[in-house]
């Protein structure tokens, strides 16, 4: 409760942003703490940060404010790798972290922020190094490599990427397939180093040196020590850190006879960490974390008490427990459910503690004259866990309907689910209820708190009435309308963006609740409107959304591009159909009509470009493409009489379509224009502007404002952004450039 009360109320302060060094080549200077090596490329951790160079040849420190935590990760190219602890001098492209400006995406700026980042340096390389550095810091981390070699010299690929994930914590070389798997089983956090690696071996460590020494003391000294060095080597995960302290803890506790309660080593914990860092407040790590280990405490931890099938239905308790306390903030960073999770996670987390202690010892063993007679054996071991984990997590997640789309929970309402579930778990203990024993009470909240997770998990978070978002995808358009019952998405592509269905597209559908997408039209064959048309063909699937139709015009159809789209979407068992103009189509409240082009028209992309007119209830948009010339005319022709409240501006404000007579034409009360900040093509053209001003429509830009969201529920209309400026657009002088 008190770290959703800090959520709520924990203002920070403004994030560092310099835009005089954004996209400058400068020389940084600092401290190195970290190195990450990822797709065989470093990445440098820079603390204490100076900048120099192009920017001013003085030196001067990167961040004024002191009380935010100073580092730049670096991106670099290269074979140097300089030394952990010593200063070194860097070349790069220096870049401030971006917010996220699409519901949903992730944001790179409040997770860098959690782990004390706040600059970035692309295309970087070392210049050189200072001479010192910090030999025990070096020494972890030549330790991890050569134990990650083990796990390259004795395992398989896949294997290997995921022992050096769960007891190394590097999920640099863990396969994004397999991550993603783990990710819709439900089963992630297997794959990060918790409490359950430091009980095995931080635990193990501790009674084999208090049996040999004979002194509680001196065991809990040293295995707290030797357990801190690993999770220094590791990367001192937030996970991995908790443990760390809570495991302390326990053992100093033991070790002068006081008695160990796992619910105030948690808050102690807790406080550490937030003082260290209270950005931490943020990170989906911290908080599921803290709230699995809240959830393990408030259901007794497994320990005997009497309730009816012994061990059995302890451990269902647990997991019970630790799947109600966490559902609030995987809903609120993932957006779905994995709905056979708890089922898994009783099969596979018994198993866990074989698999740990196996990648252990192959790992220690490896290094040592008795590799060739362990490490076959323990990696036989590990093999069969492993593949075994991953067959029942296909398994699992190709069953129907495993993974469900939730849409991002308001803050409200997880303060209500946790005000109902404190209700649920600390009513009716045994001194209260009289007669009625410790173990009824159990077996009744294993009834209820399974009820209320349900409701929790099934509330629809749609909006009512009409929703009309314009995704910032950069330079290209990814146009969403839907209500209720109903879904349409036209177009999904960038120019200068990767990835846009996979990143923006999709986290976007599964933020919004949407699980079922009645059409998706493809306006035109150019990539900054299709980049993205088949990430959401391959990947909606497998995130808990359907996609039923694509719908496409004969031009379209006759081209390469096209052509591809067509393939794909009868392999993934998706509809297609030709759309021309006078076709309707009808889902829910909302009909969509084709304006343009004819069956049959085949001509230049843009000038062929899918136009379409969309009504529901009250509201009435035109969607436009790239359309322009001779097919700009006919809608101009085909529209006469009718308004539209909102006009998508056609080609992204381009100067060469969005002409006058169709302006005065329809006269918008709302104008919306899909294009990329600062983009090489000059949209919004300026010419283009005025003439969308003298029918004093409003006009909201992506690249100013992010993703722009419109909401009408048949009486008013509401328009809201994500990121970015608000307000109406303000065009930029030759002197703001």
């Amino acid at each position: 409760m008190l770290i959703l009360f800090l959520l709520l109320t924990f203002q920070p302060p403004p994030l560092y942003n310099n835009p005089t060094l954004e996209g400058k080549n400068v020389v940084l200077s600092g401290r190195l703490s970290g190195i990450r090596i990822k797709n065989e490329k470093l990445q440098l951790f820079l603390v204490d940060a100076l900048i120099s160079g192009s920017i001013d040849p003085n030196d001067k420190k990167l961040n004024i404010d002191e009380e935010i935590p100073k580092k730049v990760i670096c991106y670099c190219s290269g074979d140097v790798m300089p030394k952990l602890g010593s200063r070194v001098s860097v070349e790069g492209v220096f870049y401030n972290l971006t917010r996220a400006t699409n519901p949903g995406q992730f944001d790179q700026a409040r997770y860098y922020r959690s782990r004390g980042i706040q600059a970035s340096l692309a295309k970087a390389r070392v210049l050189e190094e200072s001479g010192d550095c910090d030999e025990l810091s070096q020494a972890l981390f030549e330790l991890r490599l050569s134990l990650a070699g083990v796990y390259d010299k004795y395992l398989d690929t896949q294997t290997a990427g995921i022992l050096r994930a769960m007891i190394l914590g590097d999920k640099d070389y863990l396969d994004d397939e397999i991550k993603t798997l783990f990710e819709n089983a439900g089963c992630a956090h297997l794959l990060v180093i918790s409490g359950t690696h430091i009980g095995i071996l931080g635990l193990g460590i501790y009674r084999m040196l208090r049996r040999l020494s004979g002194s509680p003391v001196i065991g809990a000294v040293i295995g707290s020590i030797l357990t801190c060095l690993y999770c220094r080597m590791t990367g001192q995960g937030v996970s991995a850190l908790r443990a760390l302290i809570m495991f302390t803890i326990c053992v100093l506790g033991e070790g002068i006879g006081r008695t160990y309660d796992i619910i105030t080593a948690l808050a102690l914990s807790a406080m550490i960490c937030l003082c260290t860092n209270p950005f931490l407040i943020f990170d989906p790590a911290f908080l599921l974390s803290f709230t699995a280990v809240l959830g393990i405490g408030v259901s007794g931890g497994g320990r005997d008490d009497g309730t009816p099938g012994g061990k059995t239905v302890r451990t269902v308790r647990t997991s019970c427990f630790v799947s109600a306390f966490t559902l609030p903030p995987t809903l609120y960073f993932f957006n779905k459910y994995p709905v056979y999770s708890l089922i898994l996670n009783l099969i596979l987390i018994p198993f866990s503690g074989v698999l740990i202690f196996s990648g252990a010892a192959l790992a220690f063993f490896g290094m040592t004259p008795l590799a060739r007679m362990i490490c076959p054996i323990a990696g036989i071991v590990c093999r069969g866990l492993t593949g075994t984990y991953v067959a029942l997590c296909r398994l699992f997640v190709s069953a129907p309907g495993s993974v469900f789309v939730t849409g991002k929970p308001q803050c409200t309402g997880m303060l209500i689910y946790y005000l109902i579930l404190g209700c649920i778990v600390f009513a009716g203990g045994t001194e209260r209820l009289g007669k009625m024993k410790s173990r009824k009470a159990a077996l009744l909240k294993l009834t209820v708190i399974p009820v209320l997770m349900a409701v929790f998990i099934l509330w629809p978070r749609q909006r009512d009435g009409f929703n009309f978002v314009m995704l910032d995808v950069g330079q290209g358009d990814g146009l969403l309308a839907y209500t209720k019952n109903a879904c349409l998405i036209s177009d999904m592509g960038s120019s200068d963006k990767d990835k846009v269905g996979t990143y923006i597209g999709i986290p976007a559908l599964k933020a919004l609740g949407i699980k079922k997408v009645d059409a998706l039209l493809v306006s035109h064959t150019d990539s900054d409107h299709i980049s993205g048309v088949s990430e959401l063909l391959e990947g909606a699937k497998d995130e808990g959304i359907k996609i039923e139709a694509l719908v496409m015009t004969d031009n379209s159809l006759s081209q390469d591009p096209g052509k591809k789209l067509y393939d794909l979407a009868e392999e993934k068992g998706v509809k297609v159909y030709r759309a021309g103009a006078g076709d309707e189509i009808r889902t829910g409240d909302m009909r969509l009509s084709v304006l343009w082009p004819q069956k049959g028209m085949k001509g230049e992309p843009n000038e062929m470009s899918m136009v379409c007119a969309l009504y529901c209830n009250n509201m009435s948009v035109l969607l436009t493409g790239d359309v322009e010339g001779e097919g700009e005319k006919h809608i101009t022709e085909a529209l006469k009489g009718k308004h539209f409240l909102l006009y998508k501006a056609a080609h992204h404000g381009s100067k060469n379509s969005n002409s006058s007579e169709l302006l005065r034409q329809i006269h918008p009360a709302l104008t919306l224009i899909s294009c990329g900040e600062n983009n090489r093509y000059g949209h919004p053209h300026r010419e283009a502007l005025q003439r969308i001003r003298e029918t004093e429509s409003l006009i909201f830009v992506t690249a100013s404002q992010g993703a722009i969201a419109v909401h009408s529920d048949g009486n008013e209309t509401e328009v809201e952004f994500t990121g970015k400026d608000r307000g109406e657009y303000e065009e930029k002088t030759d002197n703001d450039k």
